[in-house]
């Protein structure tokens, strides 16, 4: 051990290294500064680094040199790519531990290690401290023997890379189980520099570098790490130690003292491991090792191997710094970095039409997961109209899902008028007014085709007196139109006056009117001249014979009688114009124009029919009926007659003409009187 040693320090003190870069790793730069401490990757870096420097254990090597096993004797040299490809190795080992993984390759340290493998191969036999070959040169075998005791060393592994991961990162066989020197090399925080020897499967690792100017200031290294690759975690022996290599602010551990607690989660199972685990029972192993690996003080158990997928719990108590107990307590996860994963699935979210789902893959062997989409499921819509469409507006349809309510519509075309192709009257037609028609939209009812209808007849009644005629004035009839409500008038004749009486029968005729001024009239009329009506004499006629009857002396009347019975029974042939003409203005109205109309609005008055006679007998009822009237009218009667007896000399006077002219004569008198008041005001 103490030639180790001293082969070590002659190496540091008298070996110049010619250094040189051969190839690139990835690098943490948390490590440039003057102090660093652990820096664990996660299992996702570790995966991206892994992939980034496509280590391969299962290369053979080649050479660049041919070695030479008997004299003359050559080391020869491997590949570059063999060298980079243990070196990749060497550093990815370190990442995953949390060291730096910038260490590079010394050429100093290559041909030592190269000279080392040569010197076992020759000799057969693997050791630290190797016996001179046979007619081996003495500069070969000491640079050889140089190379041995500094490095860690092996035989077997097709590659470098092989060695490392299953020979010295191992260490579990039991040989080196109580110790794990070679893994606490390549664990070593200072190590800057390596190089790497193969020969005839005998290979060598330069170890004893320790030219980091940075200082590691962690608490402790261990291996396996919180994130281990099953792909680093292999056994040939069946075991696989744990190491935790301390750092410098804790003091020299004790096997008396130190107490390691394992428990497996995946296994379910709990190990308590003390100092009475220190034996050649390496399946639940402690041991506490402070000699100078690396790092010197190292507490080293096993429990045995675990599986892909296991989160193993370590606690160490026992242990100190400055005398105080200061325990420690980490997780392992164990992972594949290219393993086949046997993955069973769960729908974890399940899918609804608003948003998706996810399904849950877990690794039953590591314990990793990965979720995929679930796709939405479809709407379940129903819909209904929420705008009807009209003949000329579109309507709307509206689609709701029963699920979500999520809605969306569509539109409904305009149906288009449906016009009916039959008439229908929009305005009924009146006697004062057009009607309308047109075809209606059985739907909206709007319209098209609109068409005029032409009034209406008015529908008349009888006429209906309103007014009296008299000798003076003419009367008024009226007719209404039952319809519309619209009145018509026209003028009734004056009442023509009376003649001349008879010089026979005057005596006669003035003593029947003072008894009865109807017998009078009819006396009168009796001997009248031409112009009398036959309608009046008719009328008188009959009042004439009674009055006489019951008066007059039965001779007088039988005469009087008899004469005016044969005046008022026939029509006189002197008296037929006249009277023909009195009956045609006093007929019965027809729907030909009358002589004289109007149309006015008055009120309810009393039909007339359309006879003469009839018209006689309303007046005489209508004289029976008002005394007062009958009365005025008979006195006007009397002083008719009486004044065409006073004046039977001089001829018929027309008393209407007479009046109309002095009417005028006072309007005449009254425009002069205002024509010269006025003057008189406009002269002052």
């Amino acid at each position: 051990m103490k030639r180790r040693f001293l082969l070590m320090l002659t190496s540091i003190i008298f070996v110049v290294p010619l250094l040189f870069f051969c190839g690139r790793t990835q690098s943490n730069s948390a490590y440039a500064a003057g102090t660093y401490g652990l820096n664990l990757p996660t299992q996702q870096q570790i995966k991206d680094l892994y992939k980034q420097l496509n280590i391969d254990l299962n290369k053979s090597i080649t050479y660049s040199e041919k070695y030479s096993l008997s004299s003359p004797y050559a080391a020869g040299d491997i590949s570059s790519a063999d060298r980079q490809n243990g070196l990749n190795t060497l550093n990815f080992v370190r990442y995953v531990a949390g060291l730096p993984n910038d260490v590079k390759l010394n050429d100093e340290y290559n041909k030592l290690t190269q000279a080392a493998s040569l010197v076992n191969a020759a000799n057969k036999v693997l050791s630290h401290y190797p016996t001179q070959p046979s007619g081996m040169s003495k500069e070969l075998y000491s640079l050889g023997y140089n190379g041995a005791s500094s490095s860690n060393i092996g035989m077997g592994y097709t590659n470098i890379a092989h060695s490392i991961v299953r020979g010295y990162m191992e260490d579990s066989d039991s040989s080196n189980i109580d110790r794990v020197g070679h893994r606490r090399w390549i664990l070593n925080p200072y190590m800057q520099y390596t190089g790497f020897g193969y020969v005839d499967y005998y290979t060598a690792l330069y170890s004893f570098d320790n030219s980091r100017s940075t200082t590691f200031t962690g608490d402790y290294v261990a291996w396996p790490p919180k994130n281990m690759p099953m792909e680093l975690y292999t056994s040939y022996s069946g075991n696989y130690a744990f190491s935790v290599n301390l750092g410098n602010a804790y003091d020299t551990p004790n096997i008396s003292k130190v107490k390691v607690t394992v428990t497996s989660k995946k296994k379910n199972k709990t190990w308590n491991l003390d100092k009475n685990d220190n034996g050649t029972n390496y399946s639940e192993y402690l041991n506490v090792n402070n000699e100078g690996y690396g790092m010197g003080k190292c507490i080293i158990f096993n429990v045995g191997m675990f599986d892909e997928g296991d989160t193993v719990s370590v606690k160490i108590s026992g242990i100190y710094k400055n005398g105080v107990e200061t325990p420690i307590s980490y997780d392992v996860n164990f992972f594949a970095i290219n393993h086949k994963h046997n993955f069973t699935s769960s729908v974890t979210q399940e899918a609804t039409c608003s948003h998706e789902g996810t399904r849950t893959y877990t690794c039953t062997i590591c314990g990793e997961t990965k979720t995929e989409s679930i796709p939405k499921t479809q709407h379940k819509y129903t819909s209904s109209i929420t705008k009807a469409a009209t003949c000329t507006e579109s309507g709307v349809r509206t689609y709701t899902c029963s699920v979500c309510k999520n809605t969306y519509t569509e539109t409904i075309k305009a149906a288009g008028h449906k016009y009916s192709s039959t008439w229908t009257t929009d305005k009924a037609a009146t006697c004062t007014e057009d009607g309308s028609k047109s075809h209606h939209c059985t739907v909206c009812g709007d319209k098209k085709d609109i068409t005029p209808i032409p009034k209406t007849e008015h529908k008349f009644g009888a006429y209906v007196v309103k007014q009296k005629p008299t000798a003076t004035a003419e009367g008024i009839e009226e007719r209404t139109c039952s319809s519309c409500g619209t009145k018509e008038q026209r003028s009734i004749p004056k009442l023509q006056s009376s003649s001349s009486s008879s010089s026979k029968s005057s005596s006669s005729s003035s003593s029947s009117s003072s008894k009865s001024s109807s017998s009078s009239k009819s006396s009168s009329s009796s001997k009248s001249s031409s112009s009398s009506s036959s309608s009046i004499s008719s009328s008188s006629s009959s009042s004439s014979s009674s009055s006489t009857s019951s008066k007059s002396s039965s001779s007088s009347s039988s005469n009087n009688s008899s004469s005016t019975s044969s005046s008022s029974s026939t029509d006189s042939p002197t008296n037929s114009e006249s009277s023909s003409n009195i009956d045609s203005s006093s007929s019965s109205p027809t729907e030909s124009e009358p002589t004289e109309s109007s149309s006015v609005t008055g009120n309810d008055s009393v039909p007339v029919s359309d006879d003469s006679s009839a018209s006689s007998d309303s007046e005489n009822s209508d004289a029976q009926a008002n005394g007062s009237n009958d009365s005025q009218d008979g006195s006007s009667d009397q002083s008719m007659s009486n004044s065409s007896q006073n004046n039977n000399d001089n001829g018929d006077i027309n008393v209407p003409l007479i009046v109309g002219i002095s009417a005028v004569a006072v309007l005449l008198a009254g425009i002069v009187a205002i024509i010269v008041v006025t003057i008189k005001k406009k002269n002052k």
